[in-house]
């Protein structure tokens, strides 16, 4: 436990207090989401309830203050505003189980993001909470990096052989089948995720943290293993993300030039499908980055594992068409999916998720959900910028600013990649770690 506790508080601090082991317990559970499962249960709600009931019954008075002091900031009342909103939408859904499930979700993500508001009231808090993140995103990493090289496959993920041990739906057969090549399946990568596009959606919160770490060895090795498990994934958009970061890097963070031309070289070196080496150039997953960009003659017919591209084209579609029919106050949560449903589904796969977070929020919350969601994203975004735009200010909490609001970039484009983000417990710490910044600037000035 001693060494748990140098590991996550980077000094001397003694032994991790009981509300700080299970917060940490918490915080990993919340990333491996559905690597510890069995069928819908993930080990996380668990946790969740056994860290709130032991916060009520040892540390009531300090927990209750805590979470009132959460909306200080007004704008913070926007967790509760899309619960009651979505609840009250309950009843008029058409299909009440999947407005039920949606709301199941939201509740429990936000709920979350408020306990992650309400524990990390100074920097120090904020330390500790990256500390733990970055203890289960590099075993993330380990594990991702097993099964791209096909020494290791997780047991709870969409391509392992005995995920049906677990309550789920086994459905390797059907994604063999689509794909001729079985070593182009079995490398890639899901970690505790199920499936790649939500590992490399991780990939994409967790890669700013290398981009802009002070070590140079730990910042190009970091982004290098980052860039190649979300090649070997085959997630296009994640991949597009990260050209995102660094745009937006070369725009507001120039300073990190050494660390931004390292992350440009690299991406060069896929795009250009591996520099024109031919060991490299004759990787299908190679070809599958470069084609986003261009393609030769001499390339091999690109062999997507989803036909993603025209699936995604046809739910944007689709989902434009649905939002014109209910454009002020949408379809409802999780009403979107059961719309698709009717209708049969998109594509081969008869697909019913739009693969798209920001289209869902305006079809399923209308256009005044949408507009209020929005209000309250830029007020924060506004409060962060301006502190980072200050010449003087501390270089731990620049650092943590910086990287939180990257991969809130890239997180951004790579999203789109997921089937739905309502159920992704590592959104929710985004959310409450850019949130507990705005409060923590808000209620002092500084940071």
């Amino acid at each position: 436990m001693n060494i748990l506790s140098k590991l996550l508080f980077g000094d001397n601090s003694g032994l991790l207090s009981k509300e700080q082991f299970l917060f940490f317990l918490l915080v990993i559970s919340a990333v491996m989401g559905p690597g510890i499962s069995f069928g819908p249960f993930y080990l996380f709600y668990l946790i969740m309830a056994i860290y709130v009931g032991f916060r009520l019954i040892f540390e009531k008075k300090l927990f209750l203050s805590s979470i009132v002091d959460v909306f200080r900031l007004k704008q913070n009342y926007f967790f509760i505003f899309t619960i009651l909103y979505f609840l009250i939408w309950l009843p008029f859904a058409e299909s009440q189980f999947y407005a039920a499930k949606h709301l199941f979700f939201i509740s429990v993500g936000y709920c979350f993001s408020i306990l992650i508001i309400s524990r990390t009231n100074s920097l120090k808090d904020i330390e500790f909470l990256i500390r733990c993140l970055a203890f289960i995103f590099l075993f993330d990493l380990l594990i991702g990096t097993l099964e791209a090289t096909q020494l290791f496959r997780w047991p709870i993920s969409k391509l392992s052989e005995i995920n049906h041990w677990f309550g789920r739906e086994n459905q390797l057969h059907e994604v063999l089948e689509s794909n001729s090549s079985r070593a182009y399946v079995f490398s890639m990568p899901t970690g505790f995720h199920w499936n790649p596009n939500h590992f490399s959606s991780v990939l994409t919160l967790g890669f700013p943290f290398f981009l802009f770490h002070k070590k140079y060895w730990v910042s190009s090795l970091g982004m290098l293993l980052t860039v190649v498990l979300i090649v070997s994934a085959g997630a296009k958009l994640s991949f597009l993300a990260a050209i995102g970061v660094v745009l937006f890097s070369l725009l507001f963070f120039r300073s990190y030039w050494k660390q931004i031309i390292t992350l440009m070289v690299i991406l060069a070196f896929f795009i250009s499908g591996g520099f024109h080496i031919p060991a490299f150039k004759a990787s299908k997953k190679m070809v599958e980055v470069k084609s986003l960009f261009y393609s030769s003659a001499d390339d091999e017919p690109v062999e997507s594992n989803d036909s993603s591209v025209g699936y995604r084209m046809a739910l944007i579609k689709e989902g434009l068409e649905i939002y014109k029919e209910n454009p002020f106050f949408g379809v409802g949560g999780g009403n979107s999916q059961s719309i698709l449903k009717e209708k049969g589904g998109i594509g081969k796969y008869k697909i019913t998720n739009f693969h798209n977070y920001w289209l869902e929020i305006p079809v399923e919350g209308g256009a005044f959900y949408y507009l209020v969601f929005l209000v309250w994203v830029f007020s924060h975004l506004m409060r962060i910028i301006k502190y980072l735009i200050q010449k003087q200010t501390n270089n731990k909490a620049r650092y943590f600013t910086v990287s939180l609001l990257t991969a809130g970039v890239g997180f951004f484009f790579s999203s789109i990649g997921a089937s739905s983000i309502y159920g992704f417990l590592p959104f929710y710490i985004l959310i409450g770690l850019l949130t507990s910044i705005s409060l923590s600037l808000y209620k002092s000035k500084s940071y």
